[in-house]
């Protein structure tokens, strides 16, 4: 993977830059010289047992990703401008907004980034899916040089990502198509399941069926026969719920709870997520059994 082509892209100011693209200028390149390192962190806690010998485990999750990138800039002549041009090329991709205020995203990708102020990292794996990640710098780039080399510079680049794994846009292994999948210790999990429920659905139980565990992505959606207080989905199979404690006053009303992307937002895309009761509802392998109720309905 090591000659594998990197595409990282700046989401606030939308420029690119390929590592390891031989192929346009073998003579001026910025390329990795070790297998780029993607380590997921597990967040774990053990409670002692009081008056007794041994602990008690708490549930263990994955939580962030560590991305290490360590690489040369190589130009081409005996000075070093080709090589400075290259390191600009990088420092510019891998910056921060000014005062770490970022840009609203205004790119066209199909799934957009996670969280603002980051760079996505894509390619296609060696098993032949094209992933991706997004991740914040947590460092300015590091360089060093070997003494009088001025045709080569040595990098390093340190990242971060929210999110546990690389993610593949997956339009096969989910019930619906363009939901995000991920990657993890080499095997393909469907991520998410888009779906949305209106008032027929409310007090009547849906099935759901996932070959591997994800979140949800729902829409809880008003009604014009009257009003919605309170809505909540839940997850029967395995308990996991949430509920936002406002009203949902007619059909063009809704409130979307994103499991992958992590919000929870109105019909206007505002933040309803300080309403809100529980968590992201967690769909397990084999069938789920969700239901849409509410703690009352105000006929009009």
């Amino acid at each position: 993977m090591i000659g594998t082509p990197i595409t990282i892209k700046n989401h606030d100011t939308g420029a690119t830059l390929v590592l390891n693209d031989h192929i346009s200028d073998a003579q001026n390149v910025i390329a990795l010289q070790s297998f780029p390192s993607f380590e997921s962190d597990v967040r774990a806690q053990n409670q002692p047992r009081q008056g007794a010998h041994g602990e008690f485990r708490l549930p263990y999750y994955y939580s962030g990703m560590s991305i290490v990138l360590q690489g040369v800039i190589v130009g081409e002549g005996a000075d070093e401008g080709n090589v400075w041009d290259l390191k600009k090329q990088l420092d510019a991709i891998m910056s921060m907004s000014a005062k770490g205020y970022p840009k609203e995203y205004s790119g066209n990708d199909t799934f957009p980034p996670l969280y603002r102020n980051t760079v996505r990292l894509s390619f296609t794996a060696p098993s032949g899916e094209d992933v991706f990640i997004d991740a914040t710098p947590i460092k300015s780039v590091s360089y060093d040089r070997p003494l009088k080399q001025k045709f080569l510079l040595n990098f390093q680049v340190i990242l971060r990502a929210n999110f546990p794994h690389l993610l593949i846009a997956d339009d096969e292994a989910n019930i619906e198509t363009g939901s995000i999948g991920s990657i993890s210790t080499g095997i393909k999990l469907p991520f998410s399941v888009p779906f949305s429920l209106g008032e027929q659905q409310i007090e009547n139980e849906i099935t759901i069926t996932m070959t591997a565990p994800g979140f949800a992505q729902v829409t809880l959606n008003g009604s014009d026969d009257g009003l919605i207080v309170n809505p909540k989905i839940t997850n029967l199979t395995n308990g996991t719920s949430v509920k936002i404690n406002k009203v949902l006053n007619g059909a063009s009303r809704y409130f979307k709870i994103d499991g992958v992307y992590q919000t929870m937002t109105d019909e206007n895309g505002a933040n309803v997520q300080q309403y809100s009761e529980g968590d992201f509802v967690l769909l397990d392998a084999g069938e789920n059994i969700l239901v849409y109720t509410a703690d009352s309905i105000i006929p009009n």
